[in-house]
């Protein structure tokens, strides 16, 4: 008895040690510990997208607040992005860094497994988390000129600058009813190209301006102004 008993301890006493060995991997500060320490890569997902909760400019990192799949992107359990020197963040033609990226933007990025990281080289803003209809503290006027910056067709919205240096850029939606004319011939919105001057004119909508009617007093493969002179 005793010795079985001696025999079953030292058993007890070898698994205990061998199982400290695999401990590290618990308490050493691996992958799965907590904290979300580093950046988890999937192995055959080259796409990520998510809503971005916070930015780590000194460890290079993009915590994601939601881990979603969209049509084009496989399904990831990623929560936190890495990014280095190279990686480029495009939002309307434009380019930034990632530290430019702010909470609430939802952001699809193209990654590359380096040293066992998920790392973004291309992230693409899918919405920004700005407010867009809305013009600083000054009162937007009905009719106003000003400088075609953007259209978005999907979100069916257009960013002017008006003329009036007083008032800031400004993101304005549009819908199905909205007119849009040049050297008397009717087009759609979406056929507005960046860089025209035109002279807009708002309607409130459940609380908010949107476009009623934009007419292109001046066409930017045109030199003079078409139009200034009919209202």
């Amino acid at each position: 008895m005793t010795r079985l008993l001696e025999a079953t301890c030292a058993a007890v006493l070898a698994a205990a040690v061998g199982g400290c060995g695999s401990m590290g991997g618990l308490f050493g500060g691996d992958a799965d510990a907590g904290g979300d320490t580093r950046v988890e890569a999937p192995a055959d997902a080259s796409r990520v997208g998510g809503t971005v909760r916070s930015v780590d400019a000194t460890r290079r990192v993009i915590e994601l607040g939601g881990t979603g799949s969209t049509a084009q992107l496989r399904e990831t359990r990623t929560r936190t992005l890495g990014y280095d020197g190279d990686t480029v963040v495009e939002y309307r033609g434009e380019r930034y860094r990632p530290e430019d990226l702010e909470a609430g933007d939802q952001i699809e990025a193209r990654t590359e497994r380096v040293n066992d990281r998920a790392i973004a080289r291309t992230i693409t803003v899918v919405s920004d988390a700005t407010p867009e209809a809305t013009s600083g503290s000054t009162v937007l006027p009905r009719e106003f000129d000003a400088l075609v910056r953007y259209v978005d067709p999907k979100a069916r919205t257009i960013e002017v600058e008006p003329l009036d240096r007083s008032i800031e850029p400004v993101v304005l939606p549009y819908d199905e009813n909205t007119r849009v004319e040049y050297q008397g011939s009717s087009y759609r919105p979406e056929d507005v190209e960046r860089g025209a001057r035109v002279r807009v004119r708002t309607r409130d909508a459940q609380g908010q301006s949107i476009v009623a009617d934009i007419l292109v007093t001046q066409d930017v493969r045109t030199e003079g102004a078409v139009g200034s002179d009919e209202h």
